[in-house]
């Protein structure tokens, strides 16, 4: 039988969930908007190029890169607040996986750590790449446009380059929860696998080794799968979290609601009173 403590304790459990899944629909809500603002800023696409959003080709010359960034400076501009911004609805989500993490580990949350770790360089890397075209696309046409060209590097590469950090991130719940004890987990045991397998991409990495081919920072291989892989693995852990957090309120609600029916009924000795009357 659960002690009166348990019920305050209980009560607390779940205003946090409900907080929690606020939390995480608010992100959601705030990076929709984000995002939908973003593109309707940059639409229409303009010649054969959508810049601001597609990498340019590797091969390009200073003089081409400074080019781009005069002539699409705005949409440029525009792409790199986005990407700064999107940075606020990424640590909203981010922390709300983190009790999730929590719940799964016993003794040092080494997991839970090496996650809550992994955001903040995360997001830091995401500042940088914004502040990185920002400068870029800031005063294209005064500096010299081999100037222009590094700083597209740094941020074509910093979008890829810095996996590792992603790996690490992506790795830490899915270990947590294969380690976690059958039928305790608070996200889905298939969900670990689609968090291993996202940290185990790493041929990433050699887009600053390669200037053509499938691995360059223009390519399918060094831009558009990452991200790809990237997108579905948030889709998987956010929508996990969130079927996670609403499952809990249900069974909070059903709880309390049993505990009202028992507090409703009269106690059993009273009840033999009353028909032994």
């Amino acid at each position: 039988m659960s002690s009166s403590n348990d019920i305050p304790d209980a009560a607390a459990e779940a205003r946090s969930a409900k907080i929690q899944l606020r939390c995480l629909y608010a992100a959601l809500g705030i990076g929709v908007l984000v995002l939908g603002t973003g593109l309707m800023a940059l639409a229409p696409w303009d010649g054969e190029v959508f810049w601001g959003v597609l990498p340019p080709r590797t091969g390009m010359s200073g003089s081409e890169i400074a080019r781009v960034y005069i002539e699409h400076r705005t949409r440029i501009q525009v792409a790199a607040a986005v990407v700064a911004l999107i940075a606020i609805p990424y640590l909203i989500l981010c922390t709300v996986v983190v009790p999730r993490i929590r719940k799964m580990e016993k003794g040092f949350p080494i997991f839970t750590t090496m996650w809550t770790v992994s955001i903040a360089i995360t997001a830091v890397t995401l500042m940088l790449i914004s502040m990185f075209f920002a400068i870029a696309a800031y005063r294209p046409n005064e500096v010299d446009p081999n100037t222009t060209r590094l700083f597209n590097d740094l941020a074509w590469l910093g979008i890829i380059y810095t996996a590792p950090f992603f790996n690490v991130w992506a790795a830490a719940p899915g270990i947590a929860t294969l380690l976690c004890e059958r039928g305790k987990e608070t996200l889905p045991r298939w969900s670990a696998y689609v968090s291993l397998l996202t940290a185990a991409w790493s041929p990433a990495i050699l887009t600053a080794v390669f200037l053509h081919g499938p691995f360059a920072y223009d390519s399918l291989f060094g831009t558009w799968l990452p991200l790809l892989i990237f997108a579905s693995f948030m889709a998987v852990i956010f929508g996990s979290t969130g079927i996670g957090l609403a499952k809990e309120i249900r069974e909070h609600r059903a709880a309390e609601e049993a505990r009202e029916l028992d507090h409703a009924r009269p106690p059993a000795h009273a009840a033999l009173a009353t028909a032994g009357r």
